[in-house]
């Protein structure tokens, strides 16, 4: 009798759907958590603003209105380091005074 080698296509197979069925269920919520991160980065970003703003009306000051949060010389007077462009997921606007702040989700 001779010695088989290798595998045979249904064990091939078996295998592709075992690793399907396990893709198909890790992959929905890898991206929802990552959606889920985006948003708590903006909430945390939203929050650091208002807080800025808040401190530079208490100090006296009257902060004016963001337009661009990657714009150093308006951070500067928040008292808050420039975003990083690169990395940046929202684009924040605040209205003088700090009254509201929105962020925008730049699609891409």
């Amino acid at each position: 009798m001779k010695k088989r080698k290798g595998f045979t296509l249904i064990e091939v197979l078996i295998v592709v759907v075992i690793i399907a069925t396990l893709a198909a269920m890790i992959i929905p919520r890898y991206f929802a958590r990552t959606e889920d991160a985006c948003l708590a980065e903006a909430h945390q970003m939203l929050g650091a603003l208002l807080r800025a703003y808040k401190v530079a009306i208490d100090t006296g000051g009257n902060p004016p209105a963001l337009t661009d949060a990657f714009d150093s010389t308006q951070m500067a007077k928040l008292g808050l380091q420039a975003l990083r462009s690169g990395s940046a997921k929202f684009i924040y606007n605040c209205t003088a005074g700090g009254t509201s702040c929105t962020a925008t989700r730049i699609i891409g």
